[in-house]
């Protein structure tokens, strides 16, 4: 009995690794000013091959490190309910300026993660560090500079980094419409991209080793172009 068992968690823990890397996984979050004086960011935590729209529901127990990094750069956590394709949750978006929103999926018994994801919201501001949009620890996607007041055909670099060093990679970049294209960075040079189109943005990378990870941001509108 105690063989079948270890068995049977042997295959489970397979098939949930095997299901975390044969697809993608992403945050949709988006912004909710009708629940309110407080505008609500909503969060849908994603997974499937049809971005924006999420294809499959995650095991609730393989989702960690569900987090919103603040623009007073404090650490909360939120919760999820499960809905029919996806996990949802809100919180309020009380100050104006950049949140971060991340969550991992790990499998028992293991150390790393085998995916983590993070959005960048900005809320209400013309000014948005970039800085803030590195969190430093574990496989992520780091633009390079300001997502705000972009315009159009600008040149935005985006870097591949593991626990804050850049890194050699492959990037796939899909916009909401469908339309996509893959990158390359280096560890001595971020990938360039030509911001096209207004709308929401994914990334997504790995690393041998390291997993996979995605990065979903915004563009509301272009900026117009400064006389130069």
């Amino acid at each position: 009995m105690k063989r079948s068992a270890r068995l049977y968690l042997t295959l489970s823990l397979l098939l949930c690794a095997s299901a975390i890397s044969s697809h993608d996984h992403w945050l949709n979050c988006s912004i909710d000013n009708t629940s309110g004086e407080t505008p609500l960011c909503v969060i849908e935590i994603c997974s499937g091959h049809s971005f924006p729209e999420s294809e499959l529901k995650l095991k609730g127990g393989l989702i960690i490190a569900r987090e919103i990094i603040t623009p007073c750069k404090a650490v909360i956590t939120y919760d999820t309910e499960e809905g029919d394709k996806s996990h949802k949750g809100s919180f309020a978006l009380s100050k104006k300026g950049t949140y971060i929103v991340t969550f991992a999926l790990k499998k028992p018994q293991m150390e790393k993660p085998l995916f983590t994801a993070k959005a960048i919201i900005i809320f209400d501001t013309e000014d948005s560090d970039p800085a803030c949009y590195e969190l430093g620890k574990g496989l992520e996607i780091v633009p390079e500079q300001s997502l705000c007041k972009i315009e159009k055909g600008q040149k935005i670099e985006f870097s591949l980094k593991n626990d804050g060093v850049t890194i050699k990679g492959t990037l796939s970049i899909v916009h909401e419409d469908g339309t996509s294209k893959i990158i390359r960075t280096s560890a001595r040079k971020a990938a360039a991209v030509v911001m096209k189109k207004t709308g929401t943005y994914k990334i997504s990378g790995s690393s041998k080793g390291n997993g996979g990870t995605s990065l979903t941001f915004k563009i509301p509108e272009f900026a117009k172009k400064e006389a130069r």
